[in-house]
């Protein structure tokens, strides 16, 4: 097999300014007000699904291939896509013809309009340093959730498409970080003289509550015939902390809802809903959104890798047998040839 991409030249580079370039952002997103819709739960779970989903495919091609798209690449490949819209490995051969695919922390793409022409500037990092490559296309397997019409050599995730539904989801969960943040505990109303020079500490120590009681001033100063007339509140603990209200809990909730629908992740995954809609919520997971994306990536791999490559699934879809075969029993009563209908329900290949 010849691989198109030896046909061209390549430079190398170690240190320089990738490296240094992924250290400043990941300082200046570490340093920034603003909630990341990347950091909340609800885009972890739909990433976190569809890249085990991935991990669980096997390829099908040629083994020198198929070894090269390990269950860590495959992994790799469908948190990114749910997450960033694309992902960028370079394509390694050694003397021995065995190929491996290393990811690109980050990359940039130059050429004219014809994506056969584009050349990639691509960064490898290791713990130490990082190896900075300039390849063509052909050297290179660069998979899109979504590419952007005005820049095609751009992938576009399922946030980037819902900006909206992603930070209301950061903001909500923001809010209830912050709230929750703060001193928590319960509060004890104590007699004791109004000008106590405990002040100062009682201050210090409900800052520091986490959980625990901290005793504080009545609001009638305890002295004596007055114990009768003290409020009877005075004597409940009182609570202080993060009670985040109804409407904000429901808020979380839909914006939640909102980021899994956005990443084709039913949210009845993550209920408590029972088996029949757990099943069916899986199986529309698995023919709406892996499987099309499984697609997408099996083009990309077989036309860099010069070799028919394609992810199976049948796997997964086995968890939804007792579907396919209720739609085959429908299919075959309705009249339909019983070999087209088993292609058809997934039960063998399709003629």
């Amino acid at each position: 097999m010849i691989w198109p991409f030896k046909r061209r030249t390549e430079t190398r580079s170690s240190g320089g300014g990738g490296y240094e370039a992924s250290l400043l952002a990941a300082f200046e997103a570490s340093a920034t007000a603003t909630p990341a819709p990347t950091a909340t739960g609800a885009l972890q779970a739909a990433s976190g699904l569809v890249a085990r989903c991935f991990a669980a495919a096997t390829v099908d091609g040629p083994a020198n291939l198929a070894m090269a798209v390990t269950p860590a690449v495959l992994s790799l490949i469908g948190r990114a896509l749910i997450r960033r819209g694309e992902i960028v490995f370079s394509i390694h051969v050694d003397p021995a013809g065995r190929v491996r695919l290393a990811v690109a922390g980050h990359h940039d793409v130059y050429g004219p309009p014809d994506p056969a022409e584009w050349t990639y500037r691509v960064s490898e990092y290791g713990p130490s340093g990082t190896v900075t490559r300039h390849l063509p296309a052909a050297a290179v397997v660069h998979a899109m959730f979504e590419a952007d019409p005005i820049r095609p050599w751009c992938g576009i995730g399922p946030l980037q498409s819902a900006a909206l539904a992603g930070r209301l989801s950061a903001e909500t969960v923001a809010a209830l970080a912050d709230a929750e943040s703060g001193p928590r505990g319960g509060l004890l109303p104590l007699p004791v003289e109004g000008d106590d020079p405990t002040v100062g500490d009682l201050k210090r120590d409900i800052a520091n509550l986490r959980g625990r009681i901290a005793t504080v001033e009545s609001v009638r100063t305890m002295h004596p015939g007055a114990a009768g007339q003290a409020p009877t509140g005075d004597w409940d603990v009182k609570r202080i902390g993060a009670k985040p209200p109804d409407a904000e809990i429901e808020l979380l909730g839909v914006s939640t809802v909102e980021v899994l629908a956005a990443c084709g992740v039913p949210a009845s995954l993550f209920t408590k809903s029972e088996g029949t809609a757990q099943r069916e919520s899986f199986r529309r997971l698995l023919h709406s959104t892996v499987q099309p994306l499984g697609r997408i990536v099996s083009a990309e791999l077989s036309d860099k890798l010069d070799a028919d490559v394609r992810l199976n699934f049948d796997q997964l879809f086995a968890a939804d047998l007792s579907g396919r075969a209720r739609a085959f029993q429908s299919m075959v009563g309705g009249g339909m040839d019983p070999g087209k209908a088993a292609g058809l329900a997934g039960l063998m290949a399709a003629e």
